[in-house]
């Protein structure tokens, strides 16, 4: 069933005097086929690690795509809105205006700031794991560049 040469009989063993060298060339054979079983697994194991190493990467770069496209499509809509917007002629509509942007500075962008900041961590550590498996390194397409998000970042700013 494993494959391996048939060297001896029950009955060439069950004597009072077994031939020695017989017993140990059939136990030296099974111990080369499981040894070499051993060495397989530690292969496939090896294998695997690696193929998780990728599969890994590949799901992190495509967080990373994710989380970028959003905050980038935030940031223009945001843009959008903000140069959209008319002033107020009367004190009350200026009020809630001011209110309104206050909230915007206080409640809505503080987390996408912290976002920005959280997808330069991911990019740099899916490029550090990458580089560590010996991997292409991943470099994000145009548009989607951390410098890309910096520029739309400031062209924010100014549209406040």
């Amino acid at each position: 069933e494993l494959g391996l040469t048939k060297l001896l009989d029950p009955e060439d063993v069950n004597v009072d005097q077994p031939d020695e060298k017989s017993i140990i060339t059939y136990v030296a054979t099974f111990y080369h086929y499981f040894s070499k079983m051993k060495a397989l697994a530690v292969e496939g194991k090896r294998v695997g690690k690696v193929l998780d190493a990728a599969r890994e990467a590949e799901e992190l770069v495509g967080k990373y795509e994710e989380l970028a496209g959003e905050l980038l499509g935030w940031i223009e809509q945001t843009i959008l809105t903000l140069n959209d917007r008319e002033l107020a002629s009367a004190l009350p509509g200026v009020q809630s205006q001011l209110q309104a942007f206050n909230t915007y500075r206080t409640v809505e962008k503080p987390p996408k700031f912290m976002e920005k900041g959280n997808l330069e961590v991911l990019l740099f550590t899916v490029q550090s794991r990458m580089r560590a498996n010996n991997q292409k390194v991943y470099v994000p397409r145009e548009g989607r560049l951390i410098s890309d998000i910096n520029k739309a970042w400031e062209r924010l700013e100014k549209a406040e």
